[in-house]
């Protein structure tokens, strides 16, 4: 995860991954993000 650059910089973040990311990886991901927010 990282923060935003320049004007969103506090206003949203960035989740970065290295290669291929299946439909799956990324529900699964939102899911984790959704429970914290």
């Amino acid at each position: 995860l990282a923060g935003g650059q320049e004007d969103l910089k506090g206003k949203i973040f960035r989740i970065g991954h290295l290669g291929y990311c299946s439909e799956t990886d990324i529900m699964v991901s939102l899911d984790a993000i959704s429970k914290c927010l």
